[in-house]
């Protein structure tokens, strides 16, 4: 019921108007209909098939190649086109089994959705994505980028300047976050200016505690790594000790 307010009249022998489509009201009950201005008594009017206005989304982060840790907080925006009230935001770790995360106003889009990467088994893998949906048109979605969910580690033990005796076993301790099966361990003297360091021991246990046999090494300026095998970026580093 609403008439085109682009113009007052249409050629009719074009046969077509281009039609810039609102995106105020979305609907699935739609119809177009096409009168004759000078005549619009005695020539019939056309009133087309019933359509539908949908939105358009599309998600722009989390960015292509974006590796998100396991418990941390990232934001998930996106650009919607039309009046998008509500949508609904799902994450797959691999293929097309998506686990809703939550519901969220269509127009935060700019601002994000704060999303806490939950720490549960299978959540760490390369193939991650999201999926957008307007809650009340499924249809109308889009899917991210692929991304890398990878673990968090963060180290407890060896504390600062803590004094550990060569010779002796002390403990590497660790939160983990993500349930990845294995780690890898290694300290180093300069602050690991020399790569990933000198290793301690490869596939161990992520139980979050290591017995460590301190090398005869003696140092003032100790730190120690805990890395995820798969991807050694995803790595957390001690606090400074001393090996006496």
């Amino acid at each position: 019921n609403v008439l085109n307010k682009s113009g007052d009249s249409v050629e009719c022998s074009d046969g077509y108007f281009p039609w810039t489509v609102p995106g105020a009201t979305l609907s699935t009950n739609v119809k177009l209909k096409i009168a004759r201005l000078a005549d619009p008594l005695n020539v019939p009017v056309s009133i087309s098939q019933q359509f539908a206005i949908i939105g358009l989304l599309s998600l722009d982060t989390p960015p292509q190649g974006a590796k998100w840790l396991v418990n941390d907080t990232n934001y998930i925006k996106w650009t919607r086109q039309g009046n998008i009230q509500n949508v609904s935001l799902f994450y797959a770790t691999a293929g097309s089994n998506y686990t809703f995360i939550d519901y969220a106003n269509g127009s935060m889009g700019a601002t994000g959705y704060p999303w806490q990467i939950p720490n549960i088994p299978g959540i760490v893998g390369p193939n991650a994505t999201i999926k957008i949906t307007d809650s009340s048109d499924p249809d109308t979605h889009n899917i991210s980028f692929p991304f890398t969910i990878i673990p968090k580690f963060v180290i407890t033990a060896p504390q600062s300047e803590q004094k550990l005796l060569a010779n002796r076993t002390e403990y590497i301790l660790w939160n983990r976050y993500g349930q990845n099966p294995t780690v890898n361990l290694y300290y180093s003297k300069t602050d690991f200016v020399e790569g990933l360091g000198t290793p301690i021991a490869a596939g161990v246990n992520n139980t979050g505690n290591y017995s460590w046999t301190v090398p005869d090494d003696l140092n003032n300026t100790v730190k120690a790594r805990v890395t995820y095998p798969a991807d050694e970026s995803a790595t957390n580093i001690s606090a400074q000790f001393r090996i006496v």
